[in-house]
């Protein structure tokens, strides 16, 4: 079985990569810190790192550079962050690691990494497509505008010449082509030199190491659209008969119904194992949320187990929770990151009386209010009888666009278990038995 450690302090990415990776037949090690990771390195080498920079990024990316460097062994590195700032992602592509995800990690993308890092996925035979784009890039030193020749959901070759060299890290800039027509910022590394002749033209084949969740599903739109793979091409016989099926009716080659037929089956047994996969991640999430705000937390824990779970789960980067006072107000119990003094909504905002009203997560159109009490998200919850209240999502990470369905489905079971995981709190701090708002505001530390 192959062996995947993931190097991290940050229980919800954990618990829920172990269950996502397990799926897919891995065995995931977990090392909470670095000196463990450093002892489960040397004792027993894995196949393929996680290094979740969350958990120190100064440390993380001196252990992916020292992994890099050894002459000895090839370390397969993924590195996973909630930042996708600029700098933070040119310093790990730097420091060598071989991709970079940011959470939270969509449905396929980290088995599916972790698939092409263990070699099971020949990068070379994703399918390609002629894709003529003005290219504008920078190695990190220099800015070049060039064209490429070809695309696929892996990476882009570049005509230049003389070309960059090998290792040479990119961040690089584009627009697809019609009918997409959208710009695509993505980091890559060259891994690929062709020297230009009088015969061929000379570029740099780029894989690409991130790009956000919406530009990958572009790409692959647009490449499985366009996609016309001949025989001499990577794609193989599946591709062309893809081609054929396409391209002709049935009636004018009646011999094609057993592949047509063929195809269909296989369409069909993608989507059911997507809709699988999706369905199992989205149970992943919930039980990783679950381990976190459900296994001994004290006051001040709750908050932090909470602030990790929705960040690494769902993209959320602040929020606050409260309960309904005696005068109809909110008071405030926790959030993160903290905002002191902060006062809370007086009246009610109209996501936050539907929410508490329906007592179901209520998403507004547009976000309600400015910072720092921006409301994103009503998500209604109940510490005990007779009292309500209700999780405010402020912020999203800088990469999220905005909160989807699937989130608000998740938001809905935060609900269900930030209820019982306050009251076990009040329980283990020995609290009266019915707290009212302002005692359990005292609780847990609020101003």
């Amino acid at each position: 079985m192959d062996r995947v450690l993931l190097i991290s302090a940050v229980r919800p990415f954990g618990d829920m990569a172990a269950m996502v990776l397990g799926w897919r037949g891995w065995r995931l090690e977990r090392a909470a810190d670095f000196s463990e990771a450093d002892a489960r390195l040397r004792e027993n080498p894995p196949d393929v790192v996680l290094l979740d920079l969350d958990s120190g990024a100064k440390e993380g990316l001196a252990l992916c550079r020292r992994l890099k460097a050894d002459p000895e062994r090839e370390w397969p590195l993924i590195v996973i962050s909630s930042s996708s700032r600029d700098r933070d992602v040119r310093a790990a592509i730097e420091a060598g690691c071989d991709d970079y995800l940011t959470k939270p990690i969509a449905s396929d993308e980290l088995d599916h990494k972790v698939e092409e890092l263990l070699g099971r996925v020949d990068r070379r035979r994703f399918p390609r497509i002629n894709a003529s784009m003005q290219i504008s890039f920078e190695d990190f030193k220099g800015i070049f505008f060039e064209y490429s020749r070809n695309l696929s959901r892996n990476g882009i070759f570049i005509e230049m010449d003389p070309p960059l060299p090998l290792d040479a890290c990119l961040r690089l800039s584009f627009s697809l082509p019609e009918p997409v027509a959208k710009p695509v910022l993505a980091y890559g590394r060259v891994v690929r030199r062709v020297e230009g002749t009088e015969e061929k033209i000379g570029g740099v084949g780029v894989r690409f190491i991130h790009m956000d969740e919406e530009s990958r599903r572009l790409i692959d739109s647009l490449v499985a659209d366009q996609v016309r793979v001949s025989p001499s091409q990577p794609g193989g016989i599946f591709a062309r008969v893809s081609l054929h099926a396409g391209e002709f009716q049935r009636e004018a080659i009646p011999t094609i119904d057993p592949l047509a037929q063929l195809l269909q089956d296989h369409e069909q047994l993608r989507a059911s194992y997507d809709g699988l996969r999706a369905d199992h991640l989205r149970l992943a999430r919930r039980l990783a949320l679950q381990n976190s705000l459900c296994h001994g937390v004290g006051a001040r824990g709750l908050g932090d187990a909470l602030s990790d779970a929705l960040r690494d789960l769902v993209g959320i980067s602040g929020y606050t929770v409260a309960v309904v006072g005696p005068d109809g107000g909110l008071v405030r119990l926790f959030g993160r990151p903290e905002v002191r003094g902060a006062p809370l909504p007086v009246p009610l905002s109209d996501a936050i009386r539907r929410a508490l009203e329906g007592g179901k997560v209520y998403l507004p159109a547009e976000p309600e209010g400015a910072p720092p009490n921006r409301v994103l998200a009503a998500v209604p919850f109940s510490p005990r009888e007779g009292l309500s209240g209700t999780l405010l999502v402020r912020e999203l990470l800088a990469h999220k666009p905005a909160l989807s369905p699937d989130d608000a489905a998740f938001l809905e079971h935060v609900g269900q278990i930030l209820g019982p995981a306050i009251a076990m709190c009040v329980a283990r701090g020995k609290l009266a038995a019915t707290p009212d708002a302002q005692e359990l505001a005292t609780f847990f530390g609020a101003d």
